[in-house]
């Protein structure tokens, strides 16, 4: 079981959330620079924790889909292959 962020299953939500603040840049304000800070592995904007909520993904599942479209190329091209040695043999 993994989370799903920017389209990529990752195993834990530390790395999730990783993925997903490290894309925040810092502003220039008048009033200073704001960013997000990482302080006891938790993110801080202005004092106040983010908390996220990702999709859930299987990594295992996600093998499983790819491996059975590959599947089906493979038999799509074998028997392209075989029609045209039909065709080429009458």
């Amino acid at each position: 079981m993994g989370y799903f962020v920017d389209g990529v299953c990752v195993s834990t939500k530390e790395q999730a959330e990783a993925m997903l603040y490290s894309k925040v840049a810092p502003v220039i304000t008048e009033n200073g620079v704001k960013q997000l800070d990482y302080i006891n592995g938790q993110y801080v904007f202005e004092s106040q924790v983010l908390t996220s909520v990702f999709p859930e993904c299987s990594q295992a599942a996600n093998f499983i889909q790819g491996a059975q479209f590959g599947l089906y190329i493979g038999l799509f091209f074998a028997a392209a292959y075989g029609f045209i040695a039909m065709k080429r043999a009458m």
